[in-house]
């Protein structure tokens, strides 16, 4: 735990924050797993979808090959769906 003196006192903002690089990667993580309320949390907190990997996959055609609905939808609803 960190103690709420000097320079150790952060608040919960400065240490959850991700990198843009890291943001996406947690990204393409949570559309793979399938883990939908991290994929909404990580929407909620700025991160694009309309990221794409090197390989060509992005978050959406991720969660349409995982047949995960409820994720397409969510995805669609926050411009996943720009890149086409």
């Amino acid at each position: 735990m960190v103690e709420a003196n000097g320079d150790d006192n952060f608040s919960d903002d400065e240490e959850n924050q991700m990198t843009p690089e890291q943001a996406k990667e947690a990204l393409f993580i949570a559309v793979k797993a399938n883990n939908v309320e991290e994929v909404k949390t990580l929407l909620e907190k700025g991160q694009t979808n309309a990221t794409v990997e090197k390989d060509g996959w992005n978050p959406l055609l991720w969660a349409s090959c995982n047949g995960n609905e409820e994720m397409v939808r969510l995805l669609i609803r926050n411009q996943a769906h720009t890149p086409y």
